[in-house]
């Protein structure tokens, strides 16, 4: 991992994982529970409809899909797309929409 990539992971998010329980009638229960926390590069990416949208870079890891969200300061961010790059093995792109509350 070069110096420079991880010099440039400033930010600190927890990642949060949803539940797949089900409650007593058979729907799902929606609890979110804490999946560790990393270090990251966040920034903002061209507002393409009025939802807050971030590219937020990582060292690579397991486990991360579209059912995961990133609390970041004040702020939810639901991961919309997660990006590989071959050519950087240790490290990986979220595309990422703000959750309004």
């Amino acid at each position: 991992m070069s110096a420079e990539f991880a010099g440039g992971l400033r930010q600190r998010v927890a990642l949060e994982r949803r539940l797949t329980a089900f409650d007593r009638i058979g729907g799902a229960s929606g609890d979110w529970v804490g999946d560790g926390a990393a270090w990251a590069r966040i920034t903002s990416l061209p507002a393409e409809s009025s939802e807050d949208r971030w590219a937020v870079l990582i060292r690579a890891r397991a486990g991360l899909a579209p059912d995961t969200r990133l609390r970041w300061r004040d702020q939810l961010l639901c991961v919309e797309q997660v990006e590989h790059d071959p050519q950087t093995p240790d490290r990986m792109r979220l595309i990422c929409r703000a959750v309004r509350r």
